[in-house]
Parts: structure tokens; sequence; C-alpha cells
């Protein structure tokens, strides 16, 4: 297993507010504006494994001009997350969701070879993000192998159009 992939208070990197500040948002920031989250393969495997799913039941692949390929959650009819529970308003698969969504209101890009934190301001968790929550961050994403923070990264072009966020500071990827 390439990170701590249960998450709990313990583990998120939010802790007990982040968990609390996404029940209260009921995903309306994420869940449902954005498209489906990236899938690293560590993601794919893991949640193979704990949920007991086939790949091709969850995991939808493209790939780009360059034929790079990414990996995404397969989204439902309406284009949100299939593991987005409408009626409850939460992720059914909070304890093992994609890293993409661990991280969030985080994310990676690569920027003059190097690897660099932003921060989407329109979630409510954006003003939580502190350098001990970017320690946290770093700590999550330091196992990952180059290839799968790459396929992580770069993917979810429709995101950056919002042209809400900011960047931090480079990803420490030796956590």
């Amino acid at each position: 297993m390439a990170y701590n992939y249960q998450c709990s208070e313990s583990t998120n990197i939010f802790g007990k507010t982040g968990s609390n500040t996404c029940l209260k948002c009921h995903g309306k920031e994420c869940c449902v504006k954005l498209e489906p989250p990236t899938l690293t393969g560590t993601d794919i495997a893991i949640m193979k494994q704990h949920l007991h799913l086939r790949e091709k039941d969850f995991v939808m692949e493209t790939e780009d001009s360059s034929k790079d390929k990414f990996y995404y959650v397969l989204p439902d009819e309406f284009g949100r997350c299939i593991f987005f529970d409408e009626q409850k308003e939460t992720c059914k698969i909070f304890l093992f969701r994609p890293m993409d969504c661990q991280l969030f209101p985080l994310d990676i890009i690569f920027e003059n070879g190097k690897y660099y934190w932003i921060l989407y301001k329109f979630c409510k968790l954006s003003d939580k993000v502190s350098e001990k929550v970017l320690k946290k961050a770093d700590r999550l994403v330091s196992n990952l192998l180059d290839e799968e923070i790459r396929s992580y990264i770069g993917s979810d072009a429709s995101i950056f159009d919002l042209g809400n966020w900011v960047r931090l500071r480079a990803v420490n990827i030796k956590g």
C-alpha cells in the first residue's frame, strides 16, 4: 500500500475540522459541481481490494493529446461521482475515498520542473489550510511514484477554468 488509505479523523489531513466541514457542506462544491475525482493506480488497487469492486464498475480511462492515460471515477448520469449519495448528500466511500478527495481543496500542478500545491479558494476548507496541513499532504503523496503523481495532476483541466485558486508552495515529495 503506497499511502495510508483509510481516512479517519486521525488520517484526514484536516482532522476533525475537515470531516465536520465536509459533512456540513454536503459535497456541494466538490462532489456535485466538479467532475468525478482523478484516480491513481494506488487508488484503483485499494478500492478494488477494500470495496470489493471490479475496475470496470468504477474506473473511466481517458487519454490526452500526447496519449498519456488518466483515470477517473465513473460519472453518474448527471456527471457526478458515482459514489456521491444524492439522498444523504454524502460520500458512500468516505473512509476509502481517492487521494484526490482526501487532499481537496488542495491539488498539485507541475511548473518549471517542480510540483506545487495549489488551493481552490471556493471550498469552505480553504481557510483551514496551514503549513501543518501542507506537511500532512506532503506525507500523503510522498510514497507515490512519479508517474502516479503525473497521472494525478494535469488531468482535471475544467477546475482550472474556475480561476479561483492560488499556488502555495512546492510539494515536499520526501514528506
